[in-house]
């Protein structure tokens, strides 16, 4: 019995929390191994969720998912894992939508020159320069 116990030991001095990771240009990293085969992979994962929130939040920013893997514990020592791939975002913008939400601001900002052109020159009103103004921030 005590000849089973230490030679668990050294998974459990190796079990615990990566932190954070830098796992790229943008992307991070965490990995959790719960310390014994009672802990549940779905703790972990929500435990390795909140460690993400809270680091995309010191950054000003909001975490999206890129992959969450877990391993359920199994028996003889295989304790629960859970590996969760993230990227900190602005708010509102995924990484996949942000090129495409720079070339529509951009699109925005010079139709919103234009229509000040427009109002300047006396080709547009007050009223229809605010109207059309609205109409493109609405977008």
């Amino acid at each position: 019995m005590i000849a089973v116990i230490a030679g668990l030991l050294p998974c459990v001095a190796l079990a615990g929390n990566t932190g954070v990771i830098p796992d790229g240009p943008d992307s991070y990293l965490i990995m959790r191994t719960g310390k014994t085969g009672f802990v549940s992979s779905s703790s972990l994962q929500k435990k390795a969720y909140e460690e993400a929130s809270s680091f995309c939040t010191e950054k000003s920013q909001v975490m999206e998912t890129i992959s969450m893997d877990s391993k359920a514990a199994r028996p003889f020592g295989g304790f629960p894992e859970a590996t969760l791939r993230f990227r900190c975002v602005i708010k509102g913008i995924s990484a996949t939508q942000g090129k495409a939400t720079e070339i529509a601001t951009d699109d925005k900002l010079a139709q919103l020159e234009r229509l000040k052109r427009l109002l300047d020159s006396g080709a547009l009103t007050q009223d229809e320069f605010d109207r059309e103004k609205a109409k493109i921030l609405a977008l």
